[in-house]
């Protein structure tokens, strides 16, 4: 009867240290689910945010392409003013010419 009761005594030794250790267990897995979560949101957030940038890109993108073309535009009208200028600069000379000889 002795040797029962010390086996019944390991025994609910053992299965206090099964529950102690089932409680951390719990909380080991309560805890990673909690993380998981706070994974999953922060993953959620950087995938919107990474989005929100792509689109800012594209926004800029286009925008230095108009700025570009308005640059390419200017560029050509002052190279035709240029040339525009240095013919009337070439007929003002003709003209005074003509109106010293008279």
């Amino acid at each position: 009867d002795e040797s029962a009761q010390r086996r019944r005594n390991e025994l609910e030794i053992s299965i206090g240290e099964a529950r102690q250790r089932l409680l951390q267990l719990q909380e080991s897995r309560r805890a990673l689910s909690l993380e998981s979560l706070s994974l999953k949101r922060d993953r959620e957030h950087c995938t919107e945010e990474l989005e929100f940038l792509r689109h800012v890109v594209e926004d800029e993108e286009r925008t230095l392409e108009a700025v570009l073309q308005a640059n390419r535009l200017l560029d050509q009208s002052y190279q035709e003013l240029e040339g525009h200028t240095e013919l009337l600069e070439m007929q003002r000379r003709t003209l005074a010419q003509e109106v010293e000889q008279e």
